[in-house]
């Protein structure tokens, strides 16, 4: 879709690439490798061609969610419980499965992500990343100031992940 559009774009001189990906490329969720991989390489793309397409005029936009009311949710269950609920990753499949069943009250309006999308292509300068809502941000703050085994231990209370599991 980028190479789509690029060509006109460095013709104008301008541009703005949305990248949607979610604070899931910063902060990790159990069973989540399948998902955060993909969000973690999103933000390298976009750091990437923000910097590479910077001298042709055109910006790109980085857009990280947090939970948001959509299909996700239920997407995301079902295949842990497919993958990953009769193997010996059961345990931590069935409290991922609980945390995200639990949170859904965590979930905001997609309208939160359409305002931080509009935000970013109609300012003048936008920012590298916007993230919404704001309760995502809480998340991102924690990830800046803890170290990776801090928020190891703050992330698995918070999503209620077994500490051992049992193999046999």
């Amino acid at each position: 879709m980028t190479n789509a559009v690029l060509s006109t774009m460095r013709k104008q001189g301008s541009g703005k690439l949305v990248h949607v990906g979610s604070i899931g490329g910063q902060i990790w969720s159990t069973m989540g490798t399948w998902y955060q991989a993909t969000k973690f390489a999103l933000e390298g793309y976009a750091d990437c061609t923000r910097n590479e397409l910077r001298p042709f005029g055109i910006d790109v936009i980085l857009i990280q969610p947090g939970a948001i009311k959509s299909e996700w949710r239920n997407i995301a269950v079902k295949s842990i419980q497919k993958n990953s609920g009769s193997t010996v990753y059961r345990p931590l499949a069935d409290a991922a499965v609980k945390f995200f069943t639990d949170s859904e009250d965590m979930e905001c309006d997609p309208k939160i992500i359409a305002d931080a999308i509009m935000k970013g292509v109609t300012a003048k300068k936008p920012k590298a990343r916007y993230v919404a809502p704001s309760g995502a941000k809480a998340f991102l703050f924690f990830k800046r100031f803890m170290s990776d085994a801090m928020l190891d231990v703050v992330l698995s209370r918070f999503m209620k992940i077994p500490k051992t599991v049992k193999t046999h």
